[in-house]
């Protein structure tokens, strides 16, 4: 029988211990261990628990540049006995643009080529039938993070380096330096067409590769101005000193370029011949859409509208960027999809729609964000990615239209 007094009921809660797999994963996580506990305990994770939970919890370390390189090369290293998943591969073929990582990377693919299974007879039909193209740099831009520095990959590569187009070439160059293969890469520095000496000079110093900076000293004499401006950039990303140079951007030469590139693909050809682009809009026709939406135009894209009012098929998801004539704020025809969106992109239904919609996609101008220069955040905005892919202006859309296809940024 109860008493009159309080009772408080006295509960024993028994934390359950950690299992040897957590225990492990604790300790590689804890930067408080000494470096060389947590070594001992990466090797026994990577020995008795290589499942997706352990990757998913190690993976980060890789790009925590105050953590202790000696573990994040480690890591790396570790990587190779989850070779039989695709994230892990990827993991390693991210870490070599990762600075002070890139060379552990290196032997880390080597340690995992060549492939056999799946992945093999993968390979093996992909080199067989390779596509033509955006299709056939789209895949060798996916290429490493299946296959990393298998052999016959690599041979794959600088064949395409002899026999390639001008874009193939440029991306076969770009993937060849950015997985570590220098030597044909660095060569391809002479090749005739500048779109290929570009991506070099881009892959040398978006993968931090020393080897390379003679040949960024040599491409700064040049005579393409965007291959001169694009050496002086990777000197600078490599901590060297390098001239301070025009970018030499030119509308026409960009868009001109775009749409030969394009309409290498049968169906933009059938759909659009010839020139993909239109006459330049007068500044009265600017002026007039200027004040139709009450605000002065960003300047790259006013001056894409002087060099060609509009353009048919940028990108195999865009079919049309619009002309003066067509653009509106987005809410005006797809109040309905910004509603959507309400709560991630509250200001979408305020951004100004410059491009038909295409799978899904559009592109659009954010008057809400602004750089110095006056030019506004662009969005390539679709369902399937989901959201909005962000650019710092409507010129860095349309750049990386072309770019993206010939320069490799790694996984």
């Amino acid at each position: 029988m109860a008493n009159g007094g309080n009772y408080k009921a006295r509960i024993s809660i028994t934390t359950p211990p950690l299992s040897p797999c957590d225990r492990w994963m604790h300790d590689v996580l804890s930067r408080s261990q000494a470096a060389a506990a947590r070594l001992e305990a990466l090797e026994n994770l990577a020995r008795h628990c290589r499942d997706h939970r352990a990757f998913q919890a190690i993976r980060p370390i890789i790009d925590h540049e105050m953590d202790d390189l000696s573990v994040r090369k480690a890591i790396v290293r570790a990587l190779a006995l989850w070779e039989d998943g695709f994230f892990p591969a990827m993991a390693v073929v991210h870490a070599l643009s990762v600075p002070g990582l890139r060379q552990v990377a290196v032997e880390t693919l080597d340690a995992m080529s060549p492939v056999s299974g799946q992945k093999e007879t993968r390979l093996l039909a992909e080199l067989a039938n390779q596509p033509s193209g955006a299709a056939r740099q789209f895949r060798m831009a996916v290429m490493p993070g299946l296959y990393g520095r298998d052999h016959r990959f690599l041979n794959y590569l600088r064949e395409t380096l002899r026999s390639g187009n001008r874009w193939e070439r440029a991306m076969a160059a770009s993937v060849l330096c950015g997985i570590g293969e220098i030597e044909p890469a660095l060569e391809a520095a002479a090749d005739p067409e500048a779109r290929v000496r570009k991506s070099v000079a881009a892959a040398i110093g978006g993968f931090h590769e020393e080897r390379g900076l003679p040949v960024l000293e040599r491409l700064l004499g040049d005579p393409d101005a965007e291959v001169v401006y694009q050496a002086a950039e990777s000197l600078r990303r490599l901590g060297r000193s390098a001239p301070q140079v025009a970018d030499g951007f030119d509308w026409m030469a960009l868009l001109r370029e775009l749409s030969e590139y394009r309409s290498a693909d049968a169906g933009v050809r059938a759909a659009s011949p010839g020139w993909l682009g239109e006459s330049g809009a007068t500044e009265t026709q600017i002026a007039a859409l200027e004040q139709r939406i009450g605000r002065a135009l960003p300047p790259s894209y006013r001056a894409f509208l002087a060099a060609s009012n509009g353009f048919h098929h940028p990108s195999s998801f865009i079919q049309k960027i619009f002309g003066v004539e067509q653009v509106e704020w987005f809410r005006e025809h797809n109040a309905g999809w910004a509603e959507a969106y309400r709560e991630t992109y509250p200001l979408l239904g305020s951004c100004l729609q410059v491009s038909a919609v295409g799978d899904a996609a559009v592109v659009l101008l954010n008057p809400a964000v602004v750089d110095a220069e006056g030019e506004w955040q662009t969005y390539f905005f679709a369902n399937w990615i989901p959201g909005a892919r962000p650019y710092p202006s409507f010129r860095a859309f349309m750049q990386s239209e072309l770019d993206g296809m010939c320069e490799w940024k790694g996984v």
